[in-house]
Parts: structure tokens; C-alpha cells; sequence
């Protein structure tokens, strides 16, 4: 597996596990986070799809997390 496929499958599980911590169902975070539809959040969470910049950000603003802290734990984990 590349480098660039287990970052972005990293992410999106990050992404899944605390967007489910949070309470979120994937349709309403989806909408929150100006995702066409659940389904493409289902790709970036799985790693099919890499999740853009904007979207990120945003769903991390969402989800109260901070973007440092979130790519150092991402860092740490494919070290």
C-alpha cells in the first residue's frame, strides 16, 4: 500500500470515528460539512476519495478538533 493511500485512509477513518463519537449521523454531517451527499462521505471515510482541504477543515471545525493535534496524530500513526 502506498504512503499516499494509507494517509488518506487514515484520514478518513479519523474522520468516520469521530464524526461518530460526535453524535453525527452520516447524512446530517454530510449536509454540515457541504458534502454533495452521504455517499460521498462514505468515500473520503473509507480512503476511496481523498477528501479536499476546505472539506476537511470544515468538518474538523465542526467536530472541535484542532487541525494540528489531528495531522500529529496522523504523523504519528503511519510512522
Amino acid at each position: 500500500m502506498s504512503s499516499d493511500v494509507l494517509v488518506t485512509t487514515l484520514i478518513g477513518n479519523k474522520i468516520k470515528g469521530l464524526r461518530r463519537d460526535a453524535g453525527y449521523t452520516a447524512v446530517e454531517f454530510a449536509q454540515l460539512i457541504g458534502c454533495k451527499s452521504a455517499q460521498q462521505l462514505y468515500r473520503y471515510e473509507r480512503g476511496i476519495n481523498k477528501i479536499d482541504i476546505d472539506t476537511l477543515v470544515s468538518a474538523l471545525k465542526i467536530l472541535r478538533v484542532d487541525i494540528k493535534e489531528f495531522f500529529n496524530e496522523v504523523m504519528w500513526e503511519i510512522q
